[in-house]
């Protein structure tokens, strides 16, 4: 589309705004009219044109909300075609149960959308494990990237378990799983994604059992049959991580290792250089020293 600019949106409302049937009444968005009303051409082109929305808690705290009303007017004018036919890219950042955001979700998922990622509290959240992820897997059957992430000590060992499932209904090719305080990993996880997910090209893990102990020594063949891509975070200061099982560090292309500890002895990898001297895909390797309360 040639000359065509896309549209990257912090929240639907400037979209929303564009409709001529908007009426402000006690400080709620109201809509009265017809969707498709010829008045309506700007909020057309513009919903075509939007690829990627971001939806943060509190963001539009400074506008009015959308009443239950508009909310029922949208669903019925939309008739479940989606707001944005043309959005590539979602993502949630530790929205609420009764959010604005969660309302607008099952109108903005699309057959065109192909990545949608989720961060923070929410991720724990009973609204999240037993409505969000399946209306996302429903909404976006096309869908090819899937991220986790939540960095609080909010551990709910449910997620797992939900994260497998979807497996057997997205052909997704890129995952990213972020959990670095989250020590729920159950021991047989890492090998049922490795079985389940056979169609990954790219992983992206920050996992960790409660003392970094190893989940299962899996040595299977054939597993991730089409990964090409596979970054791992270590957390057990200069030694490698055994919370990731053999299969997994054999095939790691990229490995970040963070220490909350100065290291000052030289040797202290040697035991780790000695066995990613073996990963053959291996092509990087970070270190980060962290500091308390940064």
């Amino acid at each position: 589309m040639k000359g065509v600019s896309f549209v990257i949106l912090r929240f639907p409302t400037p979209l929303l705004k564009l409709h001529p049937a908007l009426k402000i009444v006690d400080n709620s968005q109201f809509y009265l009219g017809d969707i498709c009303d010829d008045a309506a051409s700007r909020f057309h082109e513009y919903s075509r044109r939007v690829r990627t929305i971001y939806l943060n808690d509190g963001e539009n705290s400074g506008t009015q909300p959308i009443s239950l009303a508009g909310f029922a007017w949208l669903g019925q004018q939309l008739q479940g075609s989606p707001l944005m036919p043309g959005l590539r890219n979602v993502r949630f950042s530790n929205p609420n149960r009764d959010s604005v955001h969660m309302g607008l979700l099952p109108l903005l998922l699309s057959p065109t959308t192909q990545s949608v990622s989720f961060e923070g509290r929410f991720l724990s959240a009973d609204t999240f494990l037993s409505y969000t992820l399946s209306l996302v897997c429903r909404g976006a059957p096309a869908l090819k990237r899937l991220s986790f992430s939540d960095v609080s000590y909010a551990a709910d060992g449910r997620i797992w378990d939900h994260i497998l499932a979807i497996a057997s209904k997205l052909q997704l090719r890129s995952l990213a799983i972020a959990f670095p305080l989250n020590l729920t990993l159950p021991s047989t996880f890492l090998g049922q994604l490795g079985r389940r997910f056979d169609s990954l090209a790219s992983i992206s893990l920050d996992v960790h059992t409660p003392s970094h102990g190893t989940p299962g020594d899996l040595r299977e063949g054939g597993l991730l049959p089409q990964l090409t891509a596979l970054h791992l975070v270590n957390r057990c200061e200069a030694k490698l991580c055994q919370c990731y099982p053999t299969f997994l560090i054999r095939r790691a292309t990229s490995i970040k290792f963070h220490s909350w500890a100065h290291i000052p002895d030289a040797n202290a990898f040697s035991n780790a250089v000695e066995i990613l001297s073996q990963c053959k895909s291996l092509r990087r390797v970070e270190i980060v020293t962290l500091i308390y309360g940064a």
